[in-house]
């Protein structure tokens, strides 16, 4: 590594953070996108994936919660409901053990939330809180640096007139896997989910 990406690095690590990119306020080229890209790269996508997909069932529960008050009825009680269908896909596709995404969370979180599920249709977002903390803590110690240091070290040594460089250069590529047969996802997908 230069020094002149060492000096790179070290500004960026100060200042760019996961929820900065996460909000679309980091500096270019460290920008959502390109992050996207980067864990797509990495395959250690599904970190990202879940943590938008929880808040996502997190604004789909209260908004039925919204409801049950005005219409009586108890939509968690329905194996139709849309609700009940999106926390049987975080669990089957990111929770229960050799899930397809399985995230990687220490054991006695994935047993807790194994355990609340059978007697709770649909668990209240405020139990999934420590998963999503962690998920998040995750994403921010073991993806952000990496991912800065990658963007810096081409920085160096393209310099900072190459076109990969200038602001809003970046186009991220288009092959990104589905979520489910409905829901492609995008990064502008996961943009509207994370800053909701």
């Amino acid at each position: 590594m230069r020094l002149g990406t060492l000096t790179n690095l070290k500004r960026h690590c100060r200042t760019t953070t996961l929820s900065d990119i996460l909000s679309h306020s980091s500096e270019h080229p460290y920008t959502f996108e390109a992050f996207v890209d980067f864990l797509a790269r990495n395959h250690c996508l599904e970190t990202l994936e879940f943590i938008s997909e929880v808040k996502h069932y997190g604004e789909s529960y209260n908004l039925s919660l919204a409801r049950f008050s005005v219409s009586g009825e108890d939509p968690y009680e329905n194996q139709d409901s849309y609700v009940f269908r999106e926390w049987q896909h975080l669990k089957d596709a990111y929770i229960i053990p050799n899930a397809p995404r399985e995230i990687n969370i220490p054991g006695w979180m994935r047993d807790t939330l194994m355990e609340i599920t059978p007697g709770v249709p649909c668990p209240p977002p405020i139990l999934l809180e420590p998963v999503l903390h962690y998920a998040y803590e995750m994403l921010a110690e073991d993806a952000v640096l990496p991912f800065i240091r990658s963007l810096a070290d081409i920085a160096d040594t393209n310099g900072p007139g190459h076109p990969r460089n200038r602001r809003n250069s970046y186009e991220p590529p288009h092959v990104i896997r589905p979520l489910d047969e409905t829901i492609t996802l995008s990064s502008a997908y996961l943009s509207s989910i994370l800053s909701g």
